[in-house]
C-alpha cells in the first residue's frame, strides 16, 4: 500500500531544500551585485577626481611656462600622461591598466610642482601657490581614492571565486577588476610612448 505520509514528507524536504538553495543563490546574487556597485562608485569618485585635477593642471603649465621655456619634455610626458590616464579611465575593469599612466603622470606632476615652487617669481606667487595646494591636495585625495578603490575590488573579485558566484559571474558576463599599482615604480619614457602609441593606433585601451 503507497504510504502517503512518506510521500510528503519526501516531498517537503526537497522543496525546503529548493528554497534554501534559492535562497543562497539570491543571497550570493545580492552580495556580488552590492560588491560591484561599490567599485563602481569608487571609480566613478576617482574619476571625478582626475577631472577636477585636469582642470588645475594645465593652469600650472601656462604658470610654469613664463619662466622655464626648456621644459618641453617634461610638458609633453604630462600632456602624454594625462591623455591616456583619461583614456584608461574610460572602462573600471580595465583600470589594472591604469597604474602605468597614472604613474608617468605623478613622476611628471612632481617634477612640475618642483619647477613650480623653485622657478615661480614672487610677483606670481598669489597665484601659483594656491594652485599647489589645490593639485596637492587632490592628489593625496587620490591616493585614497585609489586605496578604496583597491580594497572594494579584492572584496568583490574574491566573491567571485565562490561558489554560487562563480556561476553568477559566468551567467551575466561579470568580470574581475584589476587594481592600482601606484607603488612609486617609475616606467622609464619609452615605455611611456609605446603606451602612447599603442593607444594613438587604435589598439584600445593602454
Amino acid at each position: 500500500m503507497f504510504d502517503f505520509t512518506s510521500s510528503f514528507w519526501v516531498d517537503w524536504l526537497v522543496l525546503s531544500v529548493l528554497f534554501i538553495v534559492s535562497l543562497y543563490v539570491l543571497s550570493s546574487y545580492s552580495s556580488v551585485r552590492r560588491f560591484r556597485r561599490d567599485v563602481q562608485l569608487s571609480f566613478s569618485a576617482l574619476d571625478a577626481l582626475f577631472k577636477q585635477r585636469d582642470q588645475e593642471v594645465p593652469k600650472l603649465v601656462i604658470a610654469v611656462q613664463k619662466y622655464q621655456l626648456n621644459e618641453q619634455a617634461l610638458f609633453t610626458k604630462l600632456a602624454k600622461a594625462r591623455l591616456l590616464v583619461s583614456e584608461a579611465m574610460k572602462d573600471p575593469e580595465h583600470v589594472g591598466d591604469l597604474g602605468n599612466a597614472e604613474s608617468h603622470f605623478q613622476s611628471a606632476l612632481k617634477k612640475l610642482l618642483a619647477l613650480a615652487e623653485e622657478k615661480v617669481e614672487s610677483d606670481a606667487l598669489d597665484t601659483v601657490e594656491p594652485l599647489i595646494k589645490q593639485i596637492r591636495k587632490l592628489e593625496s585625495e587620490v591616493v585614497a581614492c585609489c586605496t578604496r578603490f583597491n580594497r572594494h575590488a579584492q572584496i568583490y573579485n574574491s566573491s567571485l571565486e565562490k561558489f554560487p558566484s562563480a556561476l553568477l559571474a559566468k551567467l551575466f558576463g561579470w568580470k574581475g577588476f584589476g587594481t592600482f599599482k601606484l607603488d612609486g615604480h617609475q616606467i622609464d619614457d619609452y615605455e611611456l610612448d609605446s603606451l602612447f602609441q599603442k593607444y594613438k593606433n587604435g589598439a584600445g585601451h593602454v
